[in-house]
């Protein structure tokens, strides 16, 4: 389970969160064929039920890759936090 670049033209499922109060567990960065991805196994039973129950549904569908908000966009970085909404139709097609 990992957080990935996904390729150009590539189907995936979109899932928008909220997170509340909820706090995202610290995530390594690991290197895997070359490309950079963030590792979510450590740190999938603190995630909260909603994104749980999302991906094993994502899993049972057959499909591979989901884009969640809260995980895709780096919440600490106001650049890449703004940058989603000028890109909503790439997003959301």
């Amino acid at each position: 389970l990992h957080v990935v670049e996904a390729p150009d033209n590539c189907r995936y499922l979109i899932m928008s969160y909220v997170w509340g109060s909820f706090q995202m567990p610290q995530m390594e960065t690991i290197c895997e064929n070359g490309q950079n991805k963030v590792d979510l196994a450590p740190v999938f039973n603190k995630l909260p039920k909603t994104i749980r129950d999302a991906i094993a549904l994502v899993q049972e569908l057959g499909e591979q890759l989901l884009w969640i908000d809260t995980l895709c966009i780096n919440q600490n970085d106001k650049i890449e936090l703004n940058q989603p909404a000028a890109q909503m139709d790439k997003i959301y097609p």
